[in-house]
């Protein structure tokens, strides 16, 4: 679950693999994508997620898809 400090963020998660997941917001917030790529890189890495890696794909209604790997 995903949640933020705010009403209007929606975000979708769905898991590819177990270490690989996709995320979408709808909103990337004032940070922009590259904040929330930091927040969830470190959320990994705090639960004990190895060499994470993410990709970030800004949309141009500021709505982003991530993709995250990182190995156990």
């Amino acid at each position: 679950r995903l949640s933020a400090g705010n009403n209007y963020m929606k975000a979708e998660t769905r898991s590819l693999t177990e270490t690989s997941l996709h995320v979408w917001l709808n909103d990337a917030g004032p940070g922009g994508p590259w904040f929330m790529a930091g927040v969830f890189e470190r959320s990994l890495e705090v639960v004990g997620a190895k060499d994470v890696t993410l990709q970030a794909e800004p949309h141009e209604d500021n709505s982003v898809d991530f993709k995250a790997t990182w190995k156990v």
